[in-house]
């Protein structure tokens, strides 16, 4: 609970007045992580661990990836502001430099999901961005035997919680 209290108490309260957003994100092998912040205050964390089939991504599709994420979890902070993303992938800074048919075909398909928004990308060492390394590689723990469980619940939940029974269906 301690831990939890300091994260929170640690939060600013987002401000409309905000023209430019930060956003810190980077990938591990299980996880994706970000923060986002305005004048050096964080107002937001993201974590999210990487299924099986994410986990073998390229380096390269998961560093995009963790913007991709950080921009759908953020979206009602970003969108009309212009957002400098911080990331410690330097080859990702120049893969988004070139114009979007350039890119590799897999990386257009993530590429275009943020093109409505304004976006500048900056390398930092990973150690200048370390909550957002923290976030990435200690996420949650979430399989798909989890997935699976949870909607088996889910539907147990419902059907038991309806109004009928065997005999009437």
């Amino acid at each position: 609970m301690d831990v939890k209290h300091s994260i929170v108490s640690r939060l600013a309260f987002f401000d409309n007045s905000y023209r430019t957003i930060k956003l810190k994100v980077d990938a591990s092998k299980y996880g994706l992580g970000a923060d986002i912040s305005a004048n050096d205050k964080i107002f937001g964390y993201a974590s999210k661990a990487l299924n099986k089939r994410e986990q073998n991504y390229s380096l390269h599709k998961n560093e995009l990836y963790a913007i991709v994420y950080a921009y759908k979890h953020f979206h009602h902070f970003i969108y009309s502001r212009k957002v400098n993303v911080t990331t410690d992938h330097h080859t990702l800074e120049a893969i988004l430099l070139k114009p979007l048919l350039n890119a590799p075909a897999r990386m257009q398909r993530l590429m275009i999901q943020f093109q409505p928004y304004d976006l500048s990308v900056h390398y930092t060492p990973g150690s200048e961005i370390s909550v957002a390394v923290a976030l990435s590689h200690l996420h949650l723990p979430s399989t798909d035997e989890e997935l699976h469980t949870d909607i088996e619940v889910f539907v147990h939940l419902i059907t038991n919680s309806l109004p009928l029974s065997n005999i009437k269906i």
